[in-house]
């Protein structure tokens, strides 16, 4: 059931990163490089509605978070 659960996430991940090359990333108080560190530390939350929110957010930043991305798909973390 875990290699399961691992391959939607990476087809998550997947998704995401292809979504993120068409948006743009608006400014925040806190670095983009740092959001997106938090926000993919959210893809596996427990909480659907917090991995949902981190997805949606992700798209929203764009192609800066398509390195980031790419990495924790690689990750050995379960819950990223």
């Amino acid at each position: 059931m875990m290699r399961g659960l691992r391959e939607i996430r990476g087809l998550a991940l997947a998704g995401a990163v292809l979504l993120a090359q068409t948006a743009t990333a608006p400014a925040g108080d806190i670095s983009v490089e740092e959001e997106i560190a938090t926000l993919i530390r959210q893809l596996g939350s427990r909480s659907y509605a917090e991995r949902e929110q981190a997805s949606r957010r992700l798209w929203q930043i764009g192609p800066p978070a398509t390195a980031a991305l790419e990495k924790a798909a690689k990750a050995d973390d379960p819950e990223v």
